[in-house]
C-alpha cells in the first residue's frame, strides 16, 4: 500500500527521529506497564518500526518468545539489526495479516502505529491468534481518537508554517488523515464483534519541544509544500528552526487495554 511504501522510504529518517525524542521510548514502556507478562509467554510487537518496544521487552525477559511484525522492508532491516534474542521471530507483515503467523499469543503490543491500520480488521484477526484471557495493548495519537482530537497539539506549529509560507505565495496543504478519529463506541463495537473487551483507556499528556513537529515534517521531501524549490525548502526549515527553539507543546496519546474473552 502507499502507507507502507511511504514508511519504507522514511525508515532512516524515522530511526533518527526516535533517537532524538525519548517520548517514543516512554510510550513503549507505558504500554508494557499496562499489563503484566511472563517469561514463558508469547509476545508480539505489531508495527514494530525500528524495534523500540521489542528492545524494551527483551530488557525485561531476554529469552522470551517474541514475534516482531513490520510491513515496511527497510524498517524490517532496521529492526533485525536492533533486536537480537534467542527466541525472536521476524515477519514482514502488516497488522491486518497477524492471523497468518503460526502461533497463539498471550500479549500483543503496538506503539504509535494503530492510527495507520484498519482497526476493525485488526481486531478480527487478533482474536484468531490471541489466547483466552490474552491482552492487546496499543496507543493512538490524539488526532485519531474522538475524545482527544479537539486538543490540536500541533496548532501553534501549523500556524507558524502558514505564516512562513506566505512570502512564497503558498498556503499550507490541509492535513490529511487515513480515517476519521475513532470513537470509543466504535472501538467497543469492533472489539465485541471480535470476542474482545475494551478494559481500560488512559490519556497521557507529555511536554514536547515544538521542534518535534518540524523534525517530523522534515522527513517528507514534499513538505511543507511540494511547490517549494530545494533552496526555498532549506530556507523555510532554517527560519522555522530558529523560531521554534526553546518552545514546548503538550502532546497527547491514548493507551487502550483490550482483553480476549475466556
Amino acid at each position: 500500500s502507499s502507507i507502507i511504501r511511504t514508511w519504507d522510504s522514511l525508515a532512516p529518517s524515522y530511526a533518527k527521529l526516535l533517537e532524538n525524542y525519548p517520548l517514543f521510548k516512554l510510550m513503549a514502556r507505558r504500554l508494557l506497564s499496562l499489563t503484566p507478562f511472563a517469561s514463558h509467554q508469547a509476545i508480539a510487537d505489531v508495527g514494530a518500526g525500528t524495534g523500540l518496544l521489542s528492545q524494551e521487552v527483551l530488557k525485561i525477559f531476554p529469552d522470551i518468545e517474541l514475534h516482531v511484525l513490520e510491513p515496511a522492508p527497510q524498517m524490517v532491516a532496521l529492526v533485525q539489526k536492533n533486536v537480537t534474542g534467542k527466541n525472536v521471530h521476524f515477519y514482514c507483515l502488516p497488522a491486518e495479516a497477524i492471523a497468518s503467523i503460526p502461533v497463539q499469543l498471550d500479549r500483543v503490543f503496538s506503539n504509535a502505529t494503530f492510527h495507520l491500520v484498519e482497526l476493525k480488521q485488526v481486531f478480527k484477526n487478533l482474536s484468531e491468534v490471541l489466547k483466552p484471557q490474552g491482552k492487546v495493548v496499543f496507543n493512538l495519537w490524539w488526532h485519531s481518537f474522538e475524545e482527544t482530537s479537539e486538543e490540536d497539539c500541533a496548532a501553534r506549529f501549523r500556524a507558524l508554517v502558514k505564516e512562513l509560507l506566505i512570502p512564497y505565495g503558498l498556503t499550507s496543504p490541509e492535513p490529511n488523515s487515513i480515517h476519521p478519529p475513532y470513537t470509543r463506541s466504535q472501538i467497543v463495537q469492533w472489539a465485541t464483534q471480535a470476542d474482545l473487551d475494551l478494559e481500560q483507556v488512559i490519556v497521557d499528556r507529555d511536554p514536547i519541544p515544538l521542534l518535534f513537529f518540524l523534525d517530523f515534517m522534515r522527513m517528507y521531501s514534499d513538505r511543507p509544500h511540494p511547490d517549494l524549490t530545494p533552496s526555498q525548502r532549506e530556507e523555510f526549515f532554517e527560519q522555522a528552526q530558529r523560531l521554534l527553539i526553546g518552545q514546548d507543546a503538550t502532546i497527547v496519546s491514548v493507551r487502550f487495554l483490550i482483553g480476549k474473552r475466556c
